[in-house]
């Protein structure tokens, strides 16, 4: 009868010749642990974590898209009399670009839509009024365009 550690006999269930069907493993102690060395271990310039990053293939160089020649005065007058509104996708408001930069913006508000104007690179926005439908929105954004182009032309 073998006895274990405290000197007493093992149970009945005990198998002196068992042995596990995998081998454990001991690599989540070393991940764990990147910048210590174990005893007996290489350097750690030789494992795969601290290596440089692997090259992956090289992609095609893409081609810069051709800047747009400058508008001249009779064009941008031109486009700043239409104005083009389009729907944005994660907002329910619409939305109008000026030639000179900047845009209006349409928004409901309640049972209204407040008609507003940012410039290019500003935060503020000029609120323009309310307007009871999208259509009377449009056509105050349109007067306040027509007057800045008004005011612009020489």
């Amino acid at each position: 009868m073998k006895l274990n550690a405290v000197g007493k006999p093992y149970g009945a269930n005990y198998d002196p010749n068992y042995r596990l069907k995998h081998v454990t493993s001991t690599a989540h102690l070393r991940f764990t642990y990147a910048r210590i060395k174990f005893v007996g271990e290489p350097e750690r310039s030789d494992i795969w974590r601290l290596h440089p990053e692997r090259k992956l293939p090289k992609s095609k160089p893409q081609v810069k898209p051709k800047r747009k020649p400058k508008r001249t005065p009779e064009e941008m007058t031109a486009a700043a009399a239409i104005l083009e509104w389009k729907q944005t996708a994660r907002k329910t408001e619409f939305r109008a670009r000026v030639a000179g930069g900047g845009y209006y913006v349409a928004t409901p508000f309640f049972h209204l839509w407040d008609v507003g104007f940012r410039k290019r690179k500003s935060r503020e926005r000029q609120q323009l009024g309310f307007a009871p439908t999208l259509d009377e929105a449009k056509a105050i954004a349109e007067a306040d365009n027509a007057r800045l182009v008004n005011e612009g032309a020489p």
